[in-house]
């Protein structure tokens, strides 16, 4: 990065060390030497020479994408409505009770006390 691409809000890595600064202001003092005000990333303001010899070691920060909507939508909307049924069961009984008959019929349930009033044969389809 040359030094004269030093433009404000352009963040630049090599001015800290190891951190990236945001550049407030950057004016040039003499041929290869510019006086550079930047914000570190604590939020301070912060002041540096920065010359020619320092140039090999600034670096343009390139800000990216915090999220990007390029997945399978199908995945999602599977994803999706399988939360729906599991949020909807937790809080519809009758739900539960329509789907207790995919149940595998090897799987052990829990006796019910009214076990006559959902049997299959009286739910109403």
């Amino acid at each position: 990065m040359q030094l004269e691409d030093l433009k404000p809000d352009v963040e630049v890595r090599g001015i800290l060390p190891g951190e990236p600064v945001r550049i407030i202001a950057a004016s040039k003092k003499s041929e290869g030497v510019f006086q550079v005000y930047f914000s570190d990333p604590q939020g301070g303001l912060q002041e540096r020479m920065v010359t020619r010899a320092d140039e090999a070691s600034l670096l343009a920060v390139e800000k990216g994408k915090a999220y990007s909507f390029d997945a399978d939508p199908l995945a999602f909307k599977l994803a999706t409505e399988a939360q729906r049924i599991q949020r909807c069961c937790l809080r519809n009984w009758s739900t539960i009770q329509a789907i207790r008959f995919f149940i595998p019929s090897g799987a052990k349930r829990k006796p019910r006390r009214n076990a006559r009033r959902y049997s299959r044969s009286s739910a109403i389809w």
